[in-house]
């Protein structure tokens, strides 16, 4: 055959084949059986030896192996002819026995789902954690006494199921196997949240450690401290910000070395108050420059119009540069779409859940869970299993063309707590999707299908019944109803994830990197300027060690140039190149 020997390794027992260097590389080693049959992770397949035995591909695995994220199943090759397969990499001598318990905990390492770490900063971004946290649960099965349902579907100590829960939580080894379905299961298995709480006073984050959450978070991952950032930009970033920054990047460390498969950072604060905005933004700072590679998301609440903080224009604005300077992708949010939203549900009589929920909700919960239901749908392709699967780094690439245009507003459908339907047909889902482009259902105040809007990406994430089919009928509709650039009218990113919402058979979301964004730009820069050109308050601000007053001028430009960018696309006009006709005369014979 022509291997070398001082390439293979020989294994006694699984643990030892599970923890050699090469375990890592799961997904094409091989492994001899006898003296010359290989067996590798091929294709699903039956399992066959060189000796003549054979056994078909074990159930389990050849299940495991349909998941998403597997690798393949055990296969035989035989003896190779030649040795180019054999000099590339190492081998294990192992029985067949041993090769099935191998590939079963290989296959288990495959299905890895991708992981995320949440960071919650300010009074806002830990409101907004407070609600997001036992909604995730509810995905699993898991649920507290205030969403008491009986439609529980506990989570299953199958591989696929143990994969997508860990996208959030992260479950030491040894109780992996256990199912979960309670909140006492998670205390017991000492299950942890993927999440960071930082936030300058201490009344929201003292909530988590008396409620039912008290046990789902790591005291070294909260960062806390008194007084607060007294609404105040320059205080949270030029003064907290370097003050807590190693205990913070410390943090990050602990909850990072956790992640086998970190795909993403979900920030989660206002940009009206003082922590949200400055600690915040220096917090996505600190992310570029130490995890560059990974995708920085951040969702946040722009209090336009409903602004109860009169330094509120310059927390947005030096805000806002910040996220046009260090995000991957921001879904900014209003508070007074999400107010719209909750007035419309709470008289709607078709939904008795949705009042109820509505009627019995603490300050901001109701708000809060429209937020929450974004981020799950936002994720879902990556922690279930679908056809069309969809990973964030994909909608950072497929929806920002070109720097500093990372804006994408955000529409859901449906927005009940829960649905009487049986099953949902192509009408329902049709109008599900109709549903998502609407004012009614944006959580921005944008005419997404206005004549003035130019399309620069599209992304459609449909759960539950959704199906090809239907996706690519919507685009057709997307296509003669609003206006696209030339580049993005034939380029939508599509997803489609098995998994519904709790108490819904299909959902949608909807996000659009549009030239309407520049609307919110300016109504950030307008009010901005009304403060700044009177010099109103900006004393607060200078007195700040490490602010200057040429930030509010730097700020102002970096708006400006990104408006500017909207606007350029949309004066935009096709080129139109005539034909080009060969004239006689320059004819050589």
């Amino acid at each position: 055959m022509g291997y070398h020997r001082k390439q293979t390794t020989t294994v006694d027992n699984v643990k030892d084949a599970i923890e050699a260097p090469l375990a890592s590389l799961c997904v094409q080693w091989s492994v001899f059986y006898g003296d010359f049959s290989i067996i590798r992770i091929l294709p699903p397949r039956d399992v066959s030896f060189g000796r003549g035995e054979s056994a078909r591909c074990p159930p389990a695995i050849r299940k495991a192996c349909e998941r998403r994220r597997c690798g393949g199943v055990v296969g035989g090759l035989g003896a190779p002819r030649g040795s180019s397969e054999l000099r590339g990499g190492r081998f294990l001598f192992v029985g067949f026995e041993k090769c099935i318990q191998i590939f079963e905990i290989l296959l288990e390492k495959s299905v890895q789902m991708s992981e995320y770490i949440t960071i919650q900063v300010g009074q806002c971004g830990n409101q907004i954690g407070s609600e997001f946290w036992p909604l995730a649960l509810q995905e699993y099965g898991i649920y507290d006494s205030f969403r008491n349902n009986n439609k529980k579907n506990s989570l299953q100590s199958n591989k696929n199921d143990f994969a997508s829960f860990q996208s959030f939580f992260h479950v030491q080894q040894e109780y992996k196997n256990v199912t979960i379905n309670s909140f006492e299961d998670i205390k017991k298995c000492e299950v942890k949240a993927r999440a960071i709480l930082v936030d300058m006073e201490t009344s929201v984050i003292l909530r988590y450690k008396t409620g039912c959450l008290q046990d789902l978070f790591d005291d070294t991952c909260i960062i806390t401290h008194y007084p607060g950032s007294g609404n105040n930009w320059a205080e949270g970033h030029c003064h907290y910000g370097p003050m807590f920054e190693d205990m913070i990047l410390m943090s990050i460390k602990r909850a990072v070395e956790k992640c086998d498969s970190l795909h993403g950072f979900l920030l989660m604060f206002s940009v009206g108050g003082g922590t949200g905005s400055g600690l915040g933004t220096y917090i996505l700072k600190l992310l570029e420059d130490h995890y560059p590679n990974i995708d920085r998301f951040v969702i946040c609440v722009y209090p336009t119009g409903t602004e109860d903080v009169i330094t509120c224009p310059y927390n947005m604005a030096l805000a806002t540069k910040e996220l046009i300077k260090h995000a991957s992708c921001v879904v900014p949010i209003e508070n007074r779409a999400l107010l719209d939203i909750v007035n419309k549900q709470a008289n709607n009589k078709h939904s008795i859940d949705t009042m109820d929920f509505i009627a019995k909700c603490k300050p901001f919960q109701d708000m809060n869970s429209i937020i929450v239901n974004l981020l799950l749908n936002l994720t879902s392709g990556s922690r279930f299993s679908g056809s069309l699967n969809v990973d964030l780094n994909e909608i950072s690439t497929n929806m920002v063309p070109f720097p500093n245009l990372q804006f994408l507003a955000a529409g859901l459908s449906p927005l009940t707590i829960s649905s009487d339907l049986v099953k949902s047909n192509k009408q329902i889902r049709e109008e599900i999707f109709l549903q998502t482009l609407q004012k009614s259902n944006q959580l921005l105040k944008l005419n997404i299908t206005g004549p003035k809007s130019i399309i620069l990406g599209t992304t459609l994430i449909g759960r539950g019944d959704f199906t090809i089919s239907d996706m690519r009928t919507y685009i057709q509709r997307l296509q003669k109803k609003t206006c696209f650039t030339s580049w993005s009218a034939r380029a939508m990113k599509i997803g489609l994830c098995d998994v519904a919402p709790i108490g819904h058979h299909a959902a949608m979301l909807s996000l659009f990197n549009t030239t309407s964004m520049s609307t919110l730009l300016k109504n950030v820069n307008s009010q901005l300027m009304k403060l700044y050109n009177r010099k109103a308050h900006t004393h607060h601000y200078l007195q700040v060690p490490g602010f200057e007053d040429y930030f509010f001028q730097e700020c102002s430009e970096t708006i400006t140039s990104t408006i500017q960018s909207y606007r350029d696309i949309e004066d935009i006009k096709p080129i139109g190149i005539p034909r080009l006709t060969p004239v006689a005369s320059d004819i050589s014979l």
